[in-house]
């Protein structure tokens, strides 16, 4: 390391360190808040959604589980719209009631979970 002469340039280059690494470490602060705030949002959503969904479940009178979405509900899950799905499966994977033509699950049951489950998926399907 060169030798510097004077006090002035120690205290100068001393600074710059220190300007570089706070930016560096600020920058990685950032990201991850962001990328936290963003996170929690979607999964807000998500979970917001899958109530939504929830509040029309009912038990027939011949004691089978109904779904009834309302027109709103039918058209923002409708595959023509093709930005979110919905399936409703019971405690053995089985699926109850899905926005999908063919009645499939959105993705594989994890029978360890008993919350509401979402899950955020990007692909094209011909469902």
């Amino acid at each position: 390391m060169p030798r510097f002469q004077s006090i002035l340039s120690r205290i100068v280059i001393l600074h710059i360190v220190a300007v570089v690494i706070t930016s560096i470490l600020m920058s990685v602060g950032l990201s991850w808040l962001l990328s936290y705030a963003t996170n929690n949002i979607h999964n807000q959503a998500m979970q917001e959604q899958a109530n939504a969904v929830a509040e029309h479940l009912r038990i027939g009178p011949d004691g089978q589980l109904q779904l009834n979405l309302p027109s709103d509900l039918l058209g923002l899950y409708s595959p023509e719209y093709g930005r979110y799905s919905y399936a409703v499966i019971d405690e053995h994977g089985a699926v109850l009631f899905s926005s999908y033509k063919d009645q499939s699950a959105l993705f594989p049951a994890d029978q360890r979970w008993g919350e509401v489950e979402f899950l955020h998926q990007r692909w094209q399907d011909d469902r």
